[in-house]
């Protein structure tokens, strides 16, 4: 047995429409469906779905985790 945390960000369906949405960043449910299908063939752990999405947390990974952190003064 697997499980799978699906990070889907903005979807466009019933529910939102009519939402100011940012389109480069919102999704369709169908592009939502095929990615956690995929990642259940591959058996993935977290699954970000849209291309857009996909590349921001690669970059975001690139990025050391001390930049991240914030000094207490």
């Amino acid at each position: 047995m697997n499980v799978i945390t699906v990070l889907p960000g903005p979807v466009f369906t019933k529910m939102t429409k009519g939402l100011p949405l940012p389109k480069l960043l919102t999704n369709t449910k169908e592009n939502v469906a095929d990615d956690i299908f995929e990642a259940v063939i591959n058996k993935k752990d977290i699954v970000y779905t849209g291309k857009i999405w996909k590349l921001l947390i690669f970059i975001i990974k690139l990025i050391p985790e001390g930049i991240f952190k914030t000094k207490k003064i």
